[in-house]
């Protein structure tokens, strides 16, 4: 074989063609993270908490404003905030998560048919990725993406700030494949690059 036989078999090898197309649901739990789950966000996050656990303190204090400048804080009280500082944490995700998903929904339905959850022929190798389906071709090479994740049992690696790829795990015919393609993102996408791996959901 001559060099350039070589290289090419080279090429061939370490390449590596998913054929599959996104579910709502995986769009759905991408935009998700990328609206409000993602590490960028923990001080909009924050601020959505505090509101909410002050809310909850000042209305338990004014309802037993009596009791609690006669008796200071007792347990049915004290129970209280607890109970609704739970309970005002858990609507907050639920109001976000409802609020992002409609507006996501929105964005597919208004959209051409299946332009966004269309079956895509995605390539990756050494000199960059290809994307392929029935009506249009985009290439990106490696240096096009700024950040990637791990969440929801998803590769999700952005080109910009709110826009990514998203490889969910259950595309990769083996788990062989899967540390494979792990393998090219660590050889093209630094360090740097890497946001903290979240809880797969």
């Amino acid at each position: 074989m001559n060099n350039e036989t070589l290289f090419l078999l080279f090429i061939l090898l370490s390449m590596i063609r998913l054929v599959y197309q996104l579910t709502e649901e995986e769009f759905l739990t991408y935009n998700f993270y990328t609206c409000w789950e993602r590490p960028e966000r923990k001080n909009l996050r924050l601020r959505f908490y505090i509101i909410g656990v002050v809310a909850v303190i000042a209305l338990v204090s004014i309802v037993f404003f009596n009791d609690l400048s006669r008796d200071g804080i007792t347990l049915y009280p004290a129970s209280l905030m607890v109970i609704g500082i739970a309970f005002m944490m858990l609507m907050i995700r639920f109001r976000m998560k409802s609020g992002f998903d409609k507006r996501a929904r929105k964005m597919l339905s208004d959209s051409n048919p299946n332009s966004v959850l269309r079956e895509t022929e995605w390539t990756f190798s050494e000199t960059g990725v290809t994307g392929k389906t029935a009506v249009s071709e985009v290439k990106f090479s490696w240096d096009a993406f700024q950040k990637k994740a791990i969440a929801n049992r998803s590769f999700y690696l952005y080109t910009n700030a709110q826009q990514a790829m998203v490889i969910p795990f259950r595309v990769f015919s083996s788990t062989g494949e899967k540390e494979e393609f792990e393998k090219i993102l660590k050889q093209h996408l630094p360090l740097s690059a890497d946001l903290p791996v979240a809880t797969a959901k």
